[in-house]
């Protein structure tokens, strides 16, 4: 009974209907809100729009061709008509496209999200490709304050010609996350022929990698660590590593992916970006309480952004380019066999990992790496537990890849090669050792105390 009288009492007080009098003030202030809206351009700065940018000139030109073209007159001295210009040009990079994947609950507290992308076709002179990447202005490793260089295992020196160049825009600045492992993919279909793409795997009709078959994936590690695979839907197989010359630059809040023509060499390209994060295991399928992403376009079942290659842009002038700096990854010449060289890559790169482990003394790191069925269950702990202490007493490990039979010498998911391990007392050959295609564990085939399952 006590609550009716205070709802009596607003009927009763005309004074308080004053009150809506002096709220419209409140609104007002709140109409200037949206002004200090258009101040977030900072945080794009890396992209403000520079005419000696080739991707850049190309789509101001379209876009004065198109305001000449509607009758239009274009000058470029005149600061209205070049914020204008702006504005445009910046709305096509900045195309918003974004979508939740498509699994239940997606953890999207730790998912980047994508603001637009956009792509281009160039053709470079090996004058301009030696001053930018062929470890000058974008050497592999090169950091500076402004943006940061990852290529693949091995990347090879590039020649002048056609590269795909394409810019995807994320809402926030990219960083390492010490909780999370992120994933920056960039898939293209390049024939228009959808009977060699890769489908999807069910339950996840909106993976990334849908309707694809040529994938490069930028890695970050929580510790920060950069990685740049590459493989691809072959003949089948998914997952098939490939030798690669490509690189991808992280500006404060978005990528610029340039990627050799020949690997991608269709006349039918078109491409999907993405952004995932996962706080679980990168290795193991994606558990949406623990995981979630975006990508261009609204859903994955829908087509790829098409690129339009026929007319390449001619870039030959690498004056615009920044000063040189250092890499930490010099590109190499391709061997005879790029299949054995990117063989040869991802096992280093294993043992790599798999030695700091050992020097750190982080024996449980070197067995999920060796043995992953050994962190799985129960049933093999006596075993676990005798490979730990074996491993604890060793120095080191090295891989020696095995040529495959010629029957076996076609697109398979993994690699073979002999493990030899490297204690005080001596060296122990271990093998043959499986390496299932690129960001995957290595599996061994164990000794005895396993195979006996004891």
């Amino acid at each position: 009974a006590a609550e009716p009288p205070p709802a009596d009492e607003p009927d009763p007080t005309p004074p308080p209907a004053d009150e809506p009098d002096p709220t419209p003030p409140p609104e007002e202030p709140s109409e200037p809100a949206p002004a200090p809206e258009p101040e977030p351009e900072p945080e794009s700065e890396p992209f403000a729009l520079d005419l000696d940018d080739p991707f850049v000139a190309e789509l101001v030109e379209e876009t004065v061709s198109l305001m000449e073209a509607s009758g239009i007159d274009v000058d470029l001295e005149d600061e209205d008509t070049v914020f204008f210009i702006r504005q445009v040009v910046t709305d096509r990079i900045v195309d918003e496209a974004r979508f939740e994947l498509g699994v239940e609950e997606p953890n999207l507290e730790v998912a980047p999200a994508i603001d637009g992308s956009s792509s281009t076709v160039v053709d470079a002179s090996q004058e301009y490709v030696d001053r930018k990447d062929n470890n000058s202005a974008f050497p592999c490793g090169g950091v500076t304050d402004t943006y940061r260089v990852t290529c693949p295992l091995d990347a090879g020196i590039l020649p002048a010609g056609e590269y795909v160049v394409v810019t995807v825009v994320l809402e926030d600045p990219i960083e390492a996350n010490s909780a999370a492992t992120q994933v920056y993919g960039l898939f293209f279909d390049d024939d228009g022929d959808d009977s060699d793409n890769f489908g999807f795997v069910p339950p996840f009709d909106e993976s990334f990698i849908r309707n694809t078959e040529h994938w490069y994936q930028l890695q970050i590690d929580p510790d920060g660590t950069r990685t740049m695979w590459v493989d691809g839907y072959r003949d089948g197989v998914p997952g098939v590593p490939r030798y690669s010359s490509a690189a991808v630059i992280e500006f404060e809040s978005g990528l610029v992916w340039f990627i050799p023509r020949s690997e991608v060499p269709g006349d039918a390209l078109a491409y999907r970006a993405s952004a995932f994060a996962t706080t679980g295991d990168p290795t193991l399928p994606p558990d949406p309480s623990e995981s979630g992403g975006d990508a261009t376009g609204a859903s994955a079942s829908e087509p790829l952004l098409a690129i339009d290659t026929s007319a390449p842009i001619v870039v030959d002038d690498p004056s615009g380019l920044p000063p040189d700096i250092d890499g930490t990854q010099p590109r190499v010449p391709v061997e005879a066999d790029p299949d054995a060289q990117i063989a040869a890559a991802l096992f280093a790169e294993v043992a790599e990992r798999i030695n700091s482990a050992l020097a750190s003394g982080d024996v449980e790191q070197v067995v999920a790496l060796l043995h992953p069925q050994f962190a799985t269950g129960p049933a093999e702990a006596a075993c676990r537990a005798e490979i730990e202490a074996s491993l604890a007493q060793a120095n080191s490990v090295t891989f020696t890849v095995v040529p495959l039979a010629p029957d076996l010498s076609g697109p398979i998911p993994f690699y073979v090669a002999e493990a030899t391990i490297s204690y005080p007392t001596g060296d122990v050959a271990w093998g043959p050792v499986f390496l299932p295609g690129p960001t995957g564990r290595l599996y061994l085939v164990l000794p005895a105390c396993a195979q006996e399952g004891g």
